[in-house]
């Protein structure tokens, strides 16, 4: 099973993302699954952290596309560096080697 860091659920609710609708918040695996900033946002089971469709898009993360993969951030300054290069790379707004440039991700 996979450990997240202590304070996610902290930087989860500064950062505007809460369980999806419907989920237990007292429960650990119910921010496993998440929603906020116009987007869902999940942590996998091969220990990283995915960002998905739009809400309203939303289905189910199989017709998900893109899917942004990054690791399990260790610490609140690279949760909100994983936050911003992926919400940079779900939009496309710019390409790859531009977007880790910006946020400084390799």
């Amino acid at each position: 099973m996979i450990k997240l860091p202590k304070q996610w659920r902290h930087w989860c609710r500064k950062y505007g993302l809460r369980p999806m609708r419907g989920s237990d918040v007292r429960k650990e695996f119910s921010w496993w699954y998440l929603q906020g900033r116009g987007r869902v946002w999940r942590v996998t089971d091969s220990e990283s952290f995915e960002g998905g469709d739009l809400i309203k898009d939303f289905d189910r993360w199989a017709l998900c596309d893109p899917i942004a993969r990054i690791a399990i951030p260790e610490n609140e300054y690279d949760f909100k560096d994983a936050l911003q290069w992926m919400a940079i790379y779900l939009t496309g707004e710019t390409n790859l080697n531009q977007v880790e440039e910006i946020c400084n991700v390799e």
